[in-house]
């Protein structure tokens, strides 16, 4: 009898914690953002030695990046316990198209704190889960991701975070969420050898909403030359991050070719052993 199997995975990048992390740290107070990711799924089916048909659907969740809402509540929020889904409604369409389709879930930062969910984040994650229910991902695998710091006299600085979901509907559970490098599945297909990894500069950086964070700091920038210098600054940042992802990936790229080579090369080395004895 054919049987059907499922399998479900969390990921997520180092250079997506380290940002999330920088983004939280050098903000006073406590911090909330948006989750940004994909879900891909992949469906095999493998032929037993009974001659069984079976179907394996694994169905991976990747956190790509994140993005901060410093002012979350004053934005988002009619009072600090209820989302305002208008307000939210109105913030997504300042944001670039299809953006609400790659928000898979949502953070929480506090300084000195245990990670442990509050009243106010369960309701926050039941309001946003429910909301992006249909709209990018499912209720019951919509992310909350807790970090916080904890440091003493500005000597020992501690960094943790913890993922859950609502898997049963009810509560908040704590989940495993793989940290994995560029080079690992899924974000490198090794049949047609196609990275897949991503870093949302281009859509964090065409949001309204972060524009009008820039125009606050710096502006209209006519006769600010100082500021002038930053904003440039900060574009060839970016710009330069663009390219090194490009070296990366083609770095990434390089090393698979290799190892397909040497691959090749040890059959090779193999069969010629194999036709030296016969």
């Amino acid at each position: 009898m054919s049987r059907d199997y499922f399998n479900l995975r969390f990921v997520v990048t180092p250079p997506t914690l380290s940002f999330t992390k920088y983004n939280c740290v050098k903000e006073q107070g406590n911090q909330f953002g948006f989750l940004i990711g994909e879900r891909k799924i992949k469906v095999s089916n493998i032929i037993t030695d009974e001659s069984l048909n079976n179907t394996i659907t694994e169905e991976t969740i990747c956190v790509h990046s994140s993005f901060p809402l410093v002012d979350f509540v004053d934005s988002l929020c009619s009072n600090p316990m209820q989302i305002d889904l208008k307000k939210l409604k109105s913030f997504l369409q300042k944001c670039p198209g299809n953006y609400e389709k790659s928000i898979i879930g949502w953070y929480r930062f506090r300084k000195n704190s245990v990670l442990t969910p509050s009243i106010s984040d369960i309701r926050f994650h039941t309001q946003l889960s429910t909301f992006f229910d249909k709209i990018s991902i499912q209720s019951n695998k919509f992310l909350l991701c807790m970090f916080n710091h904890n440091f003493a006299n500005n000597l020992d600085h501690n960094f943790s975070h913890i993922f859950y979901r609502c898997e049963n509907g009810k509560s908040l559970s704590p989940i495993k969420v793989d940290i994995v490098n560029m080079s690992t599945k899924p974000f490198i297909e090794k049949e047609n050898v196609t990275l897949e990894y991503k870093t949302n500069i281009d859509l964090i950086q065409n949001c309204k909403s972060y524009k009008d964070a820039k125009f606050k700091v710096f502006g209209e920038g006519h006769n600010l030359s100082p500021r002038i210098s930053v904003y440039k600054f900060n574009s060839v940042l970016i710009e330069e991050m663009d390219q090194l992802i490009k070296r990366i990936v083609d770095n990434e790229e390089e090393v698979i070719r290799l190892n397909t080579l040497i691959a090749e090369k040890k059959k090779e080395i193999q069969l010629k052993k194999i036709n030296k004895k016969k």
